[in-house]
Parts: C-alpha cells; structure tokens; sequence
C-alpha cells in the first residue's frame, strides 16, 4: 500500500564522540513520542553485516554487541514495522538511518506535525555536525530514501514536494 510520507533529512557529518548506544536509545524515545516502538533494525558496520534486517526484540544483543566491538559502523537503520509487513521499505510507519553523510526520519504523515521538526533536527544535531536540511512530503513508492541519498534529482520524484531546506542554524 502506497502511503504519504514526511521526512526530516539532515546532512553533514557523524561527531567523532558519537556514540551507538545513545543514539540507540534517542531513537528508542523518539519512536515511543511518535507512537510507535522499533520493531526492527538493520547495521552495517566492519564486525556485523547482515543480509537483511533484524527483529529489534530478538536480535538486540547482537546489535548492542556491534556497537562494542565495531572500529567504523557505516549505517544504522530503525524500523516501526506493522505485524504482517511485505517489504520494510515500503510497509514502515517510522524509519530513521544515519550513515555517513546524513541523518534522517521518515514517517507516514499523520505521525509527523510542524512542531516536531526543530526538536528532531535538535536530536540529530548531537550526533551529527549538520550543515543542512532539508523537510518534505513524499509517497512510499517514490522510495524516499533514494531521495535523501542522492540517488536521482528530484524532478524523477513525482510526489516531492519540499516544505523546508537550507543551512542548519540549531544550537547543539
């Protein structure tokens, strides 16, 4: 089922004192603020790589484990899944990354207000020294992801629409 997204995208760079199990836990009061419980995760990182994402509840010590015994975690992704989900990235109510060079939530729309966005831009801002941001509505089908990545320009979106962008001037 396709479904109206918003998202809060914030690129720069991870702080070098980031630390996984803070962010862990961030997300873990983000996603319950929001409704919703992280129901699964994906990692990528030099000690743990797995082929597809994990259950949260089933696999949390071996996430946890990752945290401790990585040098370099490339990504981390969360999920708040239904129940009976056919592809996480299609079916999510909430979903959040960081990788590298950015930072971001993406729920459906009904779970994202106005009022919200300053405090998640504020969240991300004590793991990342972001340098912009960008906030917007799109379909599920137009995978945006792919969008906050830089996989295409944004006239191949159809449903883009852009509320807000532009330099991040938040306060740690």
């Amino acid at each position: 089922m396709d479904f109206l997204t918003r998202s809060i995208a914030a690129f720069g760079t991870q702080k070098e004192d980031l630390s996984w199990t803070n962010l862990l836990e961030e997300f873990k009061k983000l996603f319950s603020d929001l409704g919703h419980e992280i129901t699964h995760f994906g990692i990528t990182s030099d000690y743990y790589d797995p082929s597809q994402i994990r259950s949260f509840q089933r696999s949390k010590k071996k996430l946890l484990e990752a945290f401790q015994q990585s040098n370099q975690i490339d990504s981390l992704e969360f999920y708040a899944l239904p129940e009976n989900f056919t592809q996480a990235v299609f079916d999510y109510f909430l979903y959040a990354i960081t990788c590298e060079n950015f930072i971001s939530l993406t729920a459906r729309k009904e779970f994202l207000t106005d009022d919200m966005n300053g405090i998640i831009l504020a969240l991300f801002s004590h793991y990342f020294d972001i340098e912009r941001y960008e906030i917007f509505e799109m379909m599920t089908s137009d995978a945006p992801l792919f969008y906050i990545a830089g996989a295409n320009t944004p006239d191949f979106y159809k449903s883009l629409h852009v509320f807000e962008q532009g330099p991040y001037r938040g306060k740690d």
